[in-house]
């Protein structure tokens, strides 16, 4: 793969289409030199090219994404960047929860939600990715939320706050 994913587009700040940046904290120093990143959309990776970043608020700007509305658009994709283009680093999991890729969710409300694709590092957590109702979702994984792990079955019990799956 010649991509590497760095993080997501959070949500969509003020009118002029400013997005906030959520960076793998392991790319945070990329980002300053990156010209253009990429979006998952439509199965496909696409080039967005990196007007301004405001490191201080985390707030991500994109050429041609001028307005609120073309912004939302963007919201929660993944952000990935060429590896050519990243900086030369030792490659050092510190996730706590990364064996569980492949994983099945299962709420104690709402029953199984979907099989875990990916778990990325964050500032303050680790994020689940996975498919609930044909969308992307995200959830933090933390000892609060989860209930209770069985290796053999591959299934992980969660108790999630009420309306994070409609975010």
């Amino acid at each position: 793969m010649d991509h590497t994913h760095i993080g997501f587009a959070g949500k969509a700040h003020g009118l002029e289409g400013r997005l906030k940046l959520v960076a793998n904290e392991a790319y945070l120093e990329d980002f300053a030199y990156l010209e253009v990143i990429f979006l998952e959309e439509k199965g496909g990776l696409v080039p967005y090219f990196i007007e301004d970043i405001n490191f201080k608020g985390a707030l991500l700007k994109f050429e041609d994404i001028n307005s609120r509305e073309q912004a939302l658009k963007l919201v929660h994709k993944k952000i990935y960047a060429r590896n050519s283009d990243l900086q030369e680093r030792e490659v050092i999991s510190t996730l706590q929860y990364g064996k569980y890729i492949g994983y099945t969710l299962s709420d104690q409300n709402i029953g199984e939600l979907g099989k875990i694709e990916d778990i990325q590092e964050f500032p303050q957590q680790e994020i689940a990715f996975f498919q609930y109702k044909n969308e992307e979702k995200l959830i933090p994984l933390n000892d609060s939320l989860i209930i209770s792990v069985d290796e053999e079955k591959q299934l992980i019990i969660v108790d999630l706050p009420e309306g994070l799956l409609e975010i």
